[in-house]
């Protein structure tokens, strides 16, 4: 539909005469019918599709944060193999290197509360060991 001559006109006085031969001004688009569209399944595995895509998207943020914990673990444990085991500030410093989500799913490894549980007390108590123990862990 051509704009209406009542109709306020931008006006740009930087355009070159190529923009102003091949920039639409004469012509607007005017929305026709209904708004309200009634959305429907176009495939009939739609919602598995999603599904699935949802479930891989899971997997690979598991998988994600699996190695950045992994890669954490053995960055902390490297630095700890090479210390003097009275340095326990040093030790702490670390410990607070493990975020929280890492530490979720170290937790997660262990599959009842009781050891998760003897898991956090192990390593308050003993951080260089229960850190190897953990790395064992994952390779197991």
């Amino acid at each position: 539909m051509e704009i209406p001559s009542s109709f306020p006109r931008a006006f740009s006085g930087k355009t070159t005469f190529i923009e102003e031969t091949v920039l639409n001004t004469k012509y607007v688009s005017v929305p026709t019918g209904s708004e309200h569209f009634s959305f429907h399944t176009k495939n009939s595995n739609e919602e598995q599709l999603f599904k699935v895509e949802d479930e891989r998207y899971e997997y690979n943020q598991f998988i994600s944060i699996c190695k950045n914990t992994y890669k954490c673990l053995k960055e902390i444990n490297d630095d700890v193999s090479r210390w003097d085991l009275e340095n326990r500030q040093a030790l702490r410093d670390h410990w607070h290197k493990i975020k929280a989500y890492q530490m979720g799913w170290i937790l997660h490894l262990y599959d009842t509360e009781e050891k998760r549980d003897s898991i956090k007390v192990y390593m308050d108590e003993d951080f260089p060991n229960a850190i190897r123990m953990i790395l064992e862990t994952l390779w197991n």
